[in-house]
């Protein structure tokens, strides 16, 4: 039984590790990126849930968003995708939503992240007002 223990230790905490964030590439031009701005709305509901949601952009890591939380990044231009993944035992899980968008250069996004009664969840572009209001 000891041995289970310390192997199931041993696969959770390797499953951690396994996360890949991302990073900026290094040769890029400052004229040739946008600006997402990722946030999670302001609700009540499922706010006393100590896990977060990963929020991926192009399958790496950027964020993981609390209730009324936000992140902002510095993303190229061009054709990304954005996806969600619940967590389970505070490690992504299964993927519950995602979109791909063409940014634009020098242009800022506004990212909505909702989660419903039933568990789903939702991404939609938005706008700057909505963001600062976190609804």
């Amino acid at each position: 039984m000891r041995k289970f223990i310390l192997i199931l230790l041993g696969l959770v905490i390797s499953g951690c590790a396994t996360t890949q964030k991302y990073l900026l590439p290094k040769d890029i031009n400052s004229a040739d990126l946008a600006t997402l701005y990722v946030y999670r709305t302001d609700t009540y509901f499922h706010s006393l849930n100590p896990e977060k949601p990963f929020i991926y952009f192009n399958d790496r890591v950027i964020a993981k968003l609390g209730t009324g939380q936000s992140a902002v990044i510095k993303i190229p231009k061009g054709k990304h995708r954005l996806s969600v993944r619940q967590p389970t035992l505070f490690m992504p899980s299964y993927e519950s939503n995602a979109f791909e968008h063409n940014f634009e250069a020098g242009q800022n996004y506004y990212v909505r992240y909702s989660l419903d009664f039933g568990g789903w969840a939702f991404f939609s572009l938005t706008n700057k007002e909505s963001y600062v209001a976190r609804k």
